[in-house]
């Protein structure tokens, strides 16, 4: 009996590893294929929230502009200054990103400012340090022309195997369809604006409130429309960097509710940026 259950258990590991392994591939690849246009229809702004991200964010913007799906605007609103805000101000020009300086700190403010500025039909929020699937986009938009409010995307941690099989797991197959993570969100403009948006950071930000930003978008949205206006699509695939759970471990990571900082703006470089509140 329990040389059974250690073969199965091996078994579902193995498994698993295979399936991370052609979902990282399937991801990375969007980095070097030449771009093929299979479909096009209203304009998509992709609202990407920065501080310090530019060691990440042609990778992600690469990935953008290697979509399937035409037409896109990027929006970058960087709430950096100094070197890191000339850097990201060449990155945004290099790959025809709109550069958009966001002086307060704060996600959702910086969602919220990017989507002000924006002209798209259909709203794409991605986090600076991710990676999208090439039909990322395409998946988005055609679940919200299904009739669904909001779209999210399962994500998958890039470049460590035993992460990434955990995050294949717990943030693609177990995922709650309710748990709308900012690391890819899509929303017609139409009803961004009927909720007012992400939440006033006043009175929740991850920095200070403990009160992740993303989680209570969706909130929003099933508060507005419904639960069922919201759609996790496995198809929308997303990498994002380990850099989190490698700094704080897995436990670490989850314990203060998966990226509460505790006063710290998060990770780069392998340091912890401190708030500057």
């Amino acid at each position: 009996m329990i040389g059974a259950v250690i073969t199965a258990g091996t078994v579902a590991l193995i498994s698993l590893g295979i399936a991370y392994h052609r979902d990282e591939s399937r991801i990375m690849s969007v980095l070097s294929i030449d771009p093929v246009v299979t479909h096009s229809g209203q304009l998509v702004s992709a609202i990407i929230p920065a501080l310090q991200e530019e060691d990440y964010l042609p990778d992600l913007l690469q990935s953008i502009r290697n979509q399937d799906y035409s037409p896109i605007e990027i929006i970058v609103a960087d709430s950096s200054i100094g070197e890191s805000q000339a850097k990201t101000k060449e990155i945004c020009a290099q790959y025809g990103a709109v550069y958009l300086h966001v002086p307060e700190h704060g996600v959702g403010l910086a969602r919220n400012k990017g989507a002000s500025v924006s002209t798209g039909e259909y709203l794409v929020f991605v986090d600076a340090d991710c990676v999208l699937r090439s039909d990322c986009i395409s998946q988005f938009v055609r679940s919200l022309e299904e009739g669904y409010v909001l779209v999210h995307a399962g994500d998958i941690d890039l470049g460590d195997t035993s992460l990434g099989i955990q995050t294949l797991l717990t943030r693609v197959y177990l995922k709650p369809h309710l748990h709308t993570t900012g690391r890819g969100i899509a929303i017609r403009r139409s009803d961004f604006n009927y909720i007012v948006g992400y939440p006033d950071p006043e009175v929740c930000d991850p920095l200070w409130h403990a009160c992740r930003e993303d989680l209570a978008f969706g909130r929003k949205v099933a508060d507005n429309f419904g639960r069922q206006s919201i759609l996790l699509t496995r198809k929308a695939l997303v990498g994002t960097s380990p850099r989190r759970e490698a700094m704080f471990g897995w436990s670490g990571y989850l314990k203060k509710g998966d990226g509460v900082w505790d006063g710290h703006a998060g990770v780069r470089k392998g340091k912890v940026i401190d708030s500057p509140h």
